[in-house]
């Protein structure tokens, strides 16, 4: 888990379409993104992610969770570049390489 501070800047928007563009084009029908919330700015990063993606036919959801380490370990279908989740998670995806 994250503490500390994080900051929307210029790229955060266009990230998230990147990420729009690409779940939209696979049809994918629903996602999950899990947000630190000790973390400074993730309550409005997590208003940007549900702002952008409501322009995609997404079902879009973005919990604030005390640690998302712990949530993503035991997933399957996880999008980090987090070593340590890569490591012990069920399965992941490499969104990186498409966008």
């Amino acid at each position: 888990g994250l503490r500390g501070t994080y900051k929307l800047i210029d790229k955060t928007d266009y990230a998230i379409e990147l990420i729009g563009k690409f779940l939209d084009e696979k049809s994918v029908p629903s996602v999950i993104f899990y947000l630190d919330s000790p973390v400074s700015n993730s309550g409005n990063l997590k208003l940007k992610i549900l702002d952008i993606l409501n322009l995609y036919n997404i079902k879009t959801e973005v919990i604030l969770v005390n640690n998302a380490d712990v949530i993503l370990e035991n997933l399957d279908r996880v999008v980090t570049s987090d070593a340590a989740i890569l490591d012990k998670c069920i399965s992941y995806f490499d969104l990186s390489i498409y966008i």
